[in-house]
């Protein structure tokens, strides 16, 4: 009986070796092999413009009507072509948001989108002596172009802008009419550029947003820099307490206690599935087993996710202060956003477990504020071009679809009938990622910037 069950054992280990092995040799790459563009354009006049911008706080801020004015005029000024030409049309939405409309040639053609924000976060007071340099210096120090606003939108606009200025000097005209959207913040600014595209009955080919990055050796032992492309935002649900004579710190306190135990990444979402076929043929053999057998491995694959730092942010579950508000009764009203692939069904029990202070409630039921039931496709033309233009610009790099965190203010997958991406060509090492999720030190080098405006400058051309 007993060699009975040994050879059943044998034979039940070894049917599930194979399988796992086959999963594993099967799961090939869905790399699109692309050589890299040569003789691209370099703009060494870009940076000292990039610093100059990066000196404007266009934060929400002090005085933020005179600093976007600055920006403004500045943009006139390094760029006169764009501003004095029949072929380029702007506009203004909300006084300080701008729209520049590139006419193309066939009106017939569905026009692309091209979106970066022009403001910056407010720096927090408390860090700044952790700063190398003052963060609206603008300081350009060995290679490397420090301050607020290098790793946003504000440095995504200047490169496009750069492009934009070369090609309209050369009087090309694309096929199809290009918009660039700059808005001037997170709400008001981006509701009206997308109610402008909306009455104007305009349905882009696609918008590419910023978002989204490139990693350098921050993916487990994955060599290659990988391009994370944002198919779309996490779900988000607005979560209200009241709390009453209680200190700012207690109540910090009790929301660091909820990220504490926040539930861990959910590898069945279909973000999360997308992101792990793209990624895991390039891992090692035994990262590459893991990733390769859900069937078997999901818990194993749960507890990699949620231990790397990209991959948890990107698809784990999240909380956001939004508003903090106390009146002259010391009863403070404090807005939440819980942000995840997919909201949970009990994610007002899971508070009310979890709120164990006596004088914090949850005001009413958590509301969700929307859902992105519906993410940007990843088999379609659209994602091949933008992953293959970035591999054009950077050698070796890989592509993966991902969430973009945290998630904006405006959704503008529900307002726009259009495939929305996410790409922000910036590179992050494991150093420049802690800084930045510590909100100190932003700086992005001349070469990434360099490569930055490469980008913009393939996918445009490519796109015309």
């Amino acid at each position: 009986m007993r060699k009975l069950l040994l050879v059943l054992l044998i034979f039940i280990l070894s049917i599930v070796s194979l399988i796992l092995l086959f999963n594993t040799f099967t799961n090939v790459s869905k790399q699109d092999q692309i050589l890299t563009a040569k003789g691209l354009p370099n703009y060494p006049e870009a940076n000292e413009r990039l610093a100059n911008m990066i000196r404007i706080p266009t934060t929400n801020a002090s005085n933020p009507l005179s600093n976007f004015n600055r920006f403004h005029a500045n943009l006139e000024q390094y760029y006169p072509t764009l501003f004095d030409n029949p072929n380029v049309e702007w506009q203004h939405f909300e006084g300080l948001s701008l729209v520049a409309k590139w006419v193309g040639r066939t009106s017939e053609l569905a026009p692309i989108v091209l979106v970066a924000e022009q403001y910056t976060e407010e720096p927090n007071l408390e860090t700044i002596p952790e700063w190398s340099f003052n963060p609206f210096m603008g300081k350009i120090e060995k290679g490397v172009i420090y301050g607020q606003g290098t790793q946003d939108g504000k440095t995504a606009l200047m490169a496009m802008l750069e492009v934009f200025n070369d090609l309209v000097s050369q009087d090309i005209l694309p096929n199809r009419t290009i918009y660039f959207a700059f808005p001037h913040n997170s709400e008001q600014g981006e509701q009206a550029i997308i109610n402008a595209l909306k009455q104007a009955k305009i349905q882009p080919d696609f918008i590419l947003k910023t978002g989204g990055l490139i990693s350098q050796d921050m993916l487990w032992e994955i060599a290659m820099p990988t391009a994370l492309i944002g198919i779309g935002s996490p779900s988000v649900s607005k979560v209200t307490l009241e709390s009453k004579d209680i200190s700012n710190e207690i109540l910090q306190q009790q929301i660091q206690q909820l990220r504490a135990v926040l539930p861990f990444v959910d590898v069945n979402t279909n973000s999360v599935q997308h992101f792990i076929h793209h990624l895991s043929p390039e891992m090692n053999f035994s990262q590459r087993l893991v990733f390769s057998n859900q069937w078997l491995l999901s818990n194993v694959q749960q507890k990699w996710l949620q231990k790397n730092a990209l991959s948890k942010t990107a698809f784990g579950h999240n909380i956001y202060l939004q508003k903090m508000a106390t009146d002259s009764s010391n009863t403070c009203i404090t807005e939440l956003l819980f942000a995840a692939p997919q909201i949970p069904v009990n994610l007002e029990q899971w508070l009310k477990n979890h709120l164990q202070h006596p004088q914090i409630r949850l005001l009413k039921q958590p509301k969700t504020q929307y859902t992105n039931q519906t993410l940007a496709p990843v088999d379609n033309r659209t994602y091949r071009f933008i992953s293959n233009t970035c591999k054009e610009v950077f050698p070796n790099v890989i592509t993966a679809p991902t969430l973009v965190q945290p998630p904006s203010k405006v959704n503008w997958q529900a307002n726009i009938e259009a495939d929305i991406y996410y790409f922000h060509p910036v590179v992050y090492t494991s150093e420049t990622w802690n800084l930045r999720q510590r909100k100190i030190d932003a700086k992005i080098s001349v070469k990434n910037y360099q490569q930055m405006i490469q980008f913009y400058y393939q996918l445009i051309n490519n796109s015309i």
